[in-house]
């Protein structure tokens, strides 16, 4: 065995054996995320009360599975956390909230959605712009024309071209299962990239 399986090895029997203690206390990152994404497809308090405590973790790819997590457990139940994670300092994070939000409002994520194509980060403006396109809403197209036009980004301009051409009801239907990126690609996700392809 390399010396890397046996490292990855070592984590996923730490994972295994107490998944809770892992994601709240171990020293390595990678092994806390795990722990929060397998404890988030076992469900339960633990994987609630793990996932809520990872959203404050100290590393941003741990606060962006738990945001995943929180989502896939009951994003009803959890709107609270991850609407905070939308201003988290971490693009990962915000997206991933953005993305649960969505899917939990619709329509209504308009707001939150619309300051989002400001964002520092092309991948959350990115993803707003993807997003927008399932919001019949005039303010929606409004901003999907300016973002087409005006973004400093070429990935964002041509999402936002895409998203302009979408029948808003057929892409909000969508997006109704887990925000899982290891199961399965959200819709109009490529595997590779994971860049919006509408």
């Amino acid at each position: 065995m390399t010396e890397t399986a046996l490292v990855w090895f070592r984590r996923d029997l730490r994972v295994r054996d107490n998944p809770v203690l892992a994601a709240a206390t171990d020293a390595d990152a990678d092994v806390r995320q795990f722990a929060v994404e397998s404890l988030a497809k076992l469900g339960g308090a633990a994987a609630e009360e793990t996932a809520r405590a990872s959203a404050d973790d100290e590393n941003p790819w741990v606060r962006a599975e738990a945001v995943v997590a929180l989502d896939r457990l009951d994003r009803c139940a959890h709107a609270d956390r991850i609407a905070d994670a939308l201003g988290d300092d971490h693009h990962a994070v915000r997206r991933n909230a953005a993305i649960s939000t969505f899917k939990r409002r619709g329509e209504d994520a308009l707001s939150d959605l619309l300051e989002l194509t400001d964002d520092p980060s092309e991948r959350v403006r990115e993803w707003a712009a993807h997003l927008l396109g399932g919001i019949d809403a005039d303010r929606a197209h409004a901003e999907l024309e300016r973002l087409a036009a005006e973004d400093e980004s070429s990935i964002v301009r041509e999402t936002a071209v895409r998203a302009r051409d979408v029948d808003a009801g057929s892409f909000r239907r969508q997006f109704s299962g887990a925000l899982d990126e290891s199961d399965r690609t959200l819709p109009g996700e490529d595997d590779l990239n994971r860049t919006p392809d509408l």
